[in-house]
């Protein structure tokens, strides 16, 4: 009697059927994963310069300011108060496509002292960053000047 070596067909199409069983629970999770992975990026983004504004302002002594400077989600980070007043510090926008970016920051920002803390009268001011489906992070700027983010849905 000869051994048979291989797979028969029947074995190979029950494999194959598995597999695309399996790959069709697979890539909706995947497409949520990179979802969520580009909606943090670009908060972490946003807090980033949050933060980086409120440390110029201690470093230098200085009022900074963070604002937004068109409707297209171009934020800049420039000098408030000083010599060096309107000098542009940083400028960022999301870099990814379908990331929106709602807020209750007005036209002027949120300006940091030279001490870190918020310049005042401040009220807490929230910004939602959101994706495709409905992921999002809620980014917190206190009146104290710290930063901090959580999920939330859009």
């Amino acid at each position: 009697m000869k051994k048979s070596r291989g797979f028969t067909l029947l074995e190979l199409i029950v494999t194959v059927a598995i597999a695309g069983i399996l790959f069709g629970y697979a890539i909706p999770s995947m497409n949520t994963s990179i979802e969520n992975s580009k909606v943090s990026s670009n908060a972490e983004l946003v807090i980033g310069a949050f933060r980086y504004a409120r440390n110029e302002a201690i470093n230098r002594r200085v009022q900074v300011t963070v604002k937004k400077i068109t409707d297209v989600h171009e934020w800049e980070v420039v000098i408030a108060s000083g010599d060096d007043a309107g000098e542009q510090l940083k400028k960022f926008s999301p870099p990814s496509s379908g990331i929106v970016i709602k807020t209750d920051i007005g036209s002027s920002g949120i300006t940091f002292e030279g001490t870190g803390y918020r310049v005042l009268p401040a009220t807490a001011n929230t910004l939602k960053v959101c994706g495709v489906n409905d992921t999002g992070r809620v980014i917190t700027i206190s009146v104290s000047g710290s930063a901090s983010m959580e999920k939330a849905s859009c």
